[in-house]
């Protein structure tokens, strides 16, 4: 067992940062995928930078959590790759959201310059990733009734509908029983919480 690791019912315990986050990682049971951080396709979208692209890698083992262990792997061998895209459109700047999964593919795309910095971009990941993976959206206590919103909770997670929930005139914050952050901080999770773990489980049983 590794240093600072407790399971618990199932459910571990892994450090991020100086945080415990909950963890099911489990390579026997969920087995191992691959991640590539491919280049855009998109002609006016500028390629990662180096920090992001070092802010990626360094986030997939955050993402074992979820269950699986996830490698990193060239883009040709990859089950999932991230790309960067450009969501500006003549309807506004990050008009087509922080990033977006397209089903029944191996392709997701987060627009760096619309998820609120290297944290946005981590949850970005982990968001279009765990879309990937077959999950539903973990909504907030006040967000309105979908079919997209998991049955197992309603909560802060890195699933929440939107990266960054600050509105056109910076109103709105998160509003969450276990929201960690101070007044004013508008991202979600940058780690899989509790109920990402649960809608994990429920869709991979």
């Amino acid at each position: 067992m590794h240093h600072g690791f407790k399971l618990l019912f199932g459910v571990g315990m892994i450090q991020v940062g100086c945080l415990a986050a909950p963890s099911q990682h489990d390579e026997v049971k969920y087995h191992v995928h691959t991640v590539a951080f491919g280049p855009s396709l998109d002609a006016d979208a500028r390629p990662w930078f180096p920090n992001e692209l070092q802010t990626l890698q360094e986030q997939v083992k955050v993402l074992w959590a979820l269950g699986p262990t996830l490698l990193i792997a060239p883009e040709g061998d990859a089950e999932f790759v991230l790309r960067p895209f450009n969501a500006d459109t003549p309807a506004g700047r990050c008009a087509l959201g922080a990033g977006r999964f397209f089903p029944k593919s191996r392709y997701a795309e987060c627009d760096p310059g619309c998820t609120d910095g290297l944290m946005g971009l981590r949850t970005c990941l982990g968001h279009e990733y765990g879309h990937w993976l077959g999950m539903e959206h973990v909504c907030l206590p006040d967000d309105p009734d979908g079919p997209d919103c998991s049955p197992v909770g309603r909560d802060f997670a890195m699933m929440n509908r939107q990266v960054d929930y600050q509105s056109s005139d910076g109103t709105r914050t998160i509003v969450a029983p276990s929201h960690p952050r101070t007044d004013g901080d508008t991202v979600s999770s940058d780690h899989p919480t509790t109920l990402d773990l649960a809608e994990f489980r429920r869709v991979h049983p």
